[in-house]
């Protein structure tokens, strides 16, 4: 499913309020566009770790990833409810979300926004890992 950016140019969080919305769940797992190396073992973890907090998140050794998250209904209602313009930072502390430590896995949190940026991240291969 499709949905227009509800406050564009605003960041992640009217989009995510739209999309818990539109798209009733028990989780919601998000992901940017732009971590071509992250894959499901790392929501995996990140669903194994949550345990009863309303949000789980990345932290790589580069620091917080908020947009690889988990959210729970909870989350999401507490995240409606968020001031206007809040960071996705200040967003998971609102909800109470826990930080999963991924620093052995640098790779999966790559930002990849040009064809440069994918052919470093290429051309580093299996030995980033």
């Amino acid at each position: 499913r499709v949905l227009a950016d509800p406050e564009p140019g605003a960041g992640p969080l009217p989009a995510l309020r739209a999309a818990f919305a539109a798209v009733p769940a028990a989780r919601w797992f998000v992901a940017p566009c732009d971590l071509p190396w992250l894959e499901a073992r790392h929501y995996g973890r990140l669903q194994a770790e949550l345990g009863t907090a309303a949000a789980a998140f990345a932290r790589s050794v580069r620091g917080d990833e908020p947009l690889v998250s988990v959210w729970t209904r909870r989350a999401a209602a507490t995240l409606a409810a968020a001031p206007a313009g809040a960071s996705m930072g200040a967003a998971l502390r609102i909800v109470g979300a826990v930080a999963v430590a991924m620093a052995e896995d640098d790779r999966a949190f790559l930002n990849v926004n040009t064809q440069g940026d994918l052919a470093v991240a290429a051309a580093a291969g299996e030995e980033w890992r």
